[in-house]
């Protein structure tokens, strides 16, 4: 039994031990058949790998020719550019001399132009004081012939002079208390002389009066008191005569030529009489003159026109 056993247990083993030789066989086939197929692959890899390789470097040398075509191109903009510069840079330099050539000139130029200035300041300010030099002894010269001029006789003043004047010459002789008081006097004479030239005004002509008597009675002075003293006299009688042709207007109507003209005579007769009656000068009493001269003038025109209107006159 034993050795049956043991033969038992040997072709146990013999058979296991062939049965893992069997597996074992089957196994190193099929790894065999799993590296070849990896070598392949791997093979196949390596060829793309290479493959893949030779285009990037293809690619690559077709890319650095590209780059090194566009550097050729930079490279000669730059050559074209730098040959520019040098260029600028020596017309730069030739400007430069120029330039400081013409800027010595204009600083020269400039240097010429403040002394010709500076001597024009000088001359205007020499010619300004001249001038006011020349404008004050003008001005005394003219003050002095003044002086001399009011250093004539009070009447010869009158007939030289005008209020305007009087009152132009006050302003500029106001510290010359001399002259101030001539000019003074010849402004009353002719303040109270206007009185002769406006409608009759009583309290006007007193104070007229009044004015004049304190000034020195020369011939036009005395003459001009006298014409103030007569002024209501004149005024009165025109209104007088007024009425005697507004009376004439009221009795006599002219409807032709002839009438008409035998009606003017009657007025001017009327006018005639005051003239002679009262000695009237028309100068002497410049108002009353103009009025009559109105009185010429409407009947002139027209013998009926009526003249009451100039009653509010007088």
């Amino acid at each position: 039994m034993k050795w049956i056993l043991t033969l038992l247990l040997f072709l146990f083993t013999f058979s296991f031990t062939f049965s893992q030789e069997s597996v074992k066989q089957e196994s190193f086939k099929e790894f065999t058949i799993v590296i070849r197929d990896m070598q392949k692959e791997i093979d196949s890899l390596k060829m793309k790998s290479l493959k893949d390789s030779l285009q990037l470097m293809i690619n690559a040398n077709k890319e650095n020719k590209n780059q090194i075509e566009k550097l050729k191109v930079d490279t000669a903009k730059l050559c074209q550019e730098v040959k520019t510069l040098k260029s600028q840079i020596v017309f730069l330099n030739e400007t430069k001399v120029k330039f400081e050539k013409d800027s010595l000139q204009i600083v020269e130029y400039e240097k010429n132009i403040l002394q010709k200035e500076i001597r024009i300041d000088e001359e205007k300010k020499l010619g300004e004081q001249k001038l006011i030099r020349g404008i004050e002894i003008g001005k005394q010269d003219i003050l002095n012939q003044i002086i001399q001029m009011y250093n004539r006789q009070f009447d010869e003043l009158i007939l030289s002079s005008t209020l305007k004047s009087i009152e132009r010459d006050l302003a500029i002789f106001v510290n010359n208390p001399e002259i101030t008081e001539k000019l003074s006097h010849l402004q009353n004479y002719f303040i109270s002389e206007k009185v002769l030239f406006e409608k009759y005004n009583e309290p006007r002509v007193r104070a007229s009066q009044s004015q004049l008597s304190m000034l020195v009675q020369t011939e036009l002075v005395r003459n001009l008191v006298y014409k103030l003293s007569r002024y209501e006299l004149h005024n009165n009688g025109l209104i007088y005569t007024i009425k005697q042709i507004i009376n004439i207007d009221s009795t006599f109507t002219a409807n032709d030529d002839y009438s008409q003209k035998m009606k003017l005579q009657t007025i001017l007769s009327e006018l005639a009489y005051y003239f002679r009656n009262y000695s009237f000068n028309f100068t002497d009493y410049p108002y009353l003159a103009e009025r009559v001269l109105e009185i010429i003038k409407i009947k002139q025109k027209d013998p009926n026109e009526p003249i009451s209107p100039l009653l509010d006159k007088l």
